[in-house]
Protein backbone atom coordinates (compact mmCIF):
# COMPACT_ATOMS: atom_id res chain seq x y z
CA UNK A 1 0.00 0.00 0.00
CA UNK A 2 1.42 3.40 -1.31
CA UNK A 3 1.24 6.77 1.24
CA UNK A 4 -0.50 9.44 -0.91
CA UNK A 5 1.09 12.38 -0.95
CA UNK A 6 -0.79 15.80 -0.29
CA UNK A 7 1.41 17.67 -1.71
CA UNK A 8 1.98 15.54 -4.93
CA UNK A 9 -1.76 15.87 -5.08
CA UNK A 10 -1.44 19.34 -4.63
CA UNK A 11 0.84 19.66 -7.31
CA UNK A 12 -1.58 17.06 -9.69
CA UNK A 13 -4.06 19.85 -8.93
CA UNK A 14 -6.56 16.71 -7.38
CA UNK A 15 -6.63 18.34 -3.74
CA UNK A 16 -7.23 22.24 -3.59
CA UNK A 17 -4.72 24.81 -2.77
CA UNK A 18 -4.43 28.60 -3.04
CA UNK A 19 -1.60 28.43 -5.70
CA UNK A 20 0.55 31.62 -5.09
CA UNK A 21 3.19 31.48 -7.68
CA UNK A 22 4.48 28.06 -10.05
CA UNK A 23 7.14 27.49 -12.63
CA UNK A 24 7.61 24.12 -14.65
CA UNK A 25 9.78 22.93 -11.34
CA UNK A 26 8.34 24.51 -8.11
CA UNK A 27 5.24 25.61 -6.57
CA UNK A 28 4.11 27.97 -4.06
CA UNK A 29 0.43 27.75 -1.59
CA UNK A 30 -0.44 28.80 1.03
CA UNK A 31 -0.69 26.34 3.66
CA UNK A 32 -3.99 25.44 5.29
CA UNK A 33 -3.18 26.88 8.55
CA UNK A 34 -1.13 29.82 8.21
CA UNK A 35 1.03 30.23 11.20
CA UNK A 36 1.55 33.74 10.83
CA UNK A 37 0.72 37.30 8.04
CA UNK A 38 1.81 36.04 4.36
CA UNK A 39 3.12 32.42 5.77
CA UNK A 40 3.51 30.35 2.41
CA UNK A 41 4.94 27.03 1.47
CA UNK A 42 7.55 26.63 -1.70
CA UNK A 43 8.47 22.95 -2.52
CA UNK A 44 9.84 21.06 -5.83
CA UNK A 45 6.89 19.72 -8.20
CA UNK A 46 8.45 16.65 -7.94
CA UNK A 47 8.01 14.47 -4.97
CA UNK A 48 11.67 14.19 -2.97
CA UNK A 49 11.38 12.92 0.34
CA UNK A 50 13.66 15.74 2.02
CA UNK A 51 17.11 17.24 1.63
CA UNK A 52 19.17 14.30 2.20
CA UNK A 53 17.74 13.02 -1.37
CA UNK A 54 17.33 16.14 -3.39
CA UNK A 55 19.95 16.05 -5.93
CA UNK A 56 21.62 19.44 -6.91
CA UNK A 57 19.08 20.10 -9.47
CA UNK A 58 16.54 19.76 -7.14
CA UNK A 59 17.97 22.38 -4.83
CA UNK A 60 18.87 24.78 -7.44
CA UNK A 61 15.95 24.69 -8.40
CA UNK A 62 14.45 25.47 -5.26
CA UNK A 63 16.44 28.14 -4.49
CA UNK A 64 15.37 30.04 -7.44
CA UNK A 65 11.60 29.11 -6.43
CA UNK A 66 12.74 30.73 -2.71
CA UNK A 67 14.05 34.13 -4.43
CA UNK A 68 11.13 34.27 -6.57
CA UNK A 69 8.52 34.03 -3.74
CA UNK A 70 10.40 36.33 -1.40
CA UNK A 71 10.07 39.37 -4.31
CA UNK A 72 6.28 38.17 -4.46
CA UNK A 73 5.92 38.81 -0.49
CA UNK A 74 8.24 41.74 -1.01
CA UNK A 75 6.06 43.76 -3.39
CA UNK A 76 2.76 42.55 -2.73
CA UNK A 77 2.84 42.36 0.99
CA UNK A 78 5.47 44.99 1.88
CA UNK A 79 7.43 42.41 3.59
CA UNK A 80 10.79 43.60 4.62
CA UNK A 81 12.26 40.48 5.22
CA UNK A 82 11.46 36.80 5.14
CA UNK A 83 13.15 33.43 7.07
CA UNK A 84 12.74 30.69 5.32
CA UNK A 85 12.46 27.57 7.44
CA UNK A 86 12.83 23.37 6.28
CA UNK A 87 13.20 20.50 8.46
CA UNK A 88 13.98 17.08 7.35
CA UNK A 89 12.98 13.86 9.04
CA UNK A 90 10.83 12.94 11.42
CA UNK A 91 13.17 13.73 13.93
CA UNK A 92 13.47 17.16 12.83
CA UNK A 93 9.68 17.81 13.00
CA UNK A 94 9.16 17.64 9.08
CA UNK A 95 5.35 16.94 8.76
CA UNK A 96 4.91 15.88 5.50
CA UNK A 97 7.77 13.34 3.90
CA UNK A 98 7.89 16.34 0.24
CA UNK A 99 10.60 18.37 0.66
CA UNK A 100 9.45 21.64 1.60
CA UNK A 101 9.85 25.70 3.03
CA UNK A 102 8.43 27.98 4.72
CA UNK A 103 8.52 31.35 3.92
CA UNK A 104 7.70 33.82 6.48
CA UNK A 105 7.22 37.77 5.45
CA UNK A 106 8.72 39.68 8.00
CA UNK A 107 7.62 43.25 8.89
CA UNK A 108 9.06 46.48 11.11
CA UNK A 109 8.06 45.39 14.63
CA UNK A 110 6.22 42.54 13.95
CA UNK A 111 6.94 41.00 17.41
CA UNK A 112 7.43 38.28 15.83
CA UNK A 113 10.56 35.33 17.15
CA UNK A 114 11.14 33.07 15.16
CA UNK A 115 14.88 32.19 16.26
CA UNK A 116 15.00 29.20 18.21
CA UNK A 117 15.50 29.22 21.76
CA UNK A 118 17.29 26.27 22.30
CA UNK A 119 17.73 24.83 26.12
CA UNK A 120 21.41 25.03 27.99
CA UNK A 121 23.04 21.23 27.27
CA UNK A 122 26.06 20.87 27.82
CA UNK A 123 28.80 19.82 24.88
CA UNK A 124 32.44 19.86 23.84
CA UNK A 125 32.43 22.30 20.80
CA UNK A 126 35.86 21.03 20.38
CA UNK A 127 35.06 17.44 20.49
CA UNK A 128 32.32 18.48 18.00
CA UNK A 129 34.85 20.83 15.75
CA UNK A 130 37.03 17.83 15.47
CA UNK A 131 34.48 15.75 13.77
CA UNK A 132 33.11 18.24 11.57
CA UNK A 133 35.81 20.09 10.51
CA UNK A 134 38.49 18.38 7.08
CA UNK A 135 41.83 18.98 7.74
CA UNK A 136 43.64 18.99 4.21
CA UNK A 137 46.95 18.41 3.30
Amino acid sequence: MSIICIFCEIVKNTEPADIIWEDRYSICFAPLKMESFGHVLVLPKRHVKDIFVADKSDLTKIAGALKAVSKILKSKLGATGVNIFNANDHSAQQSVNHLHFHVIPRFPDDKLDLWPHFPKKKFDKKQILKSLIKKYD
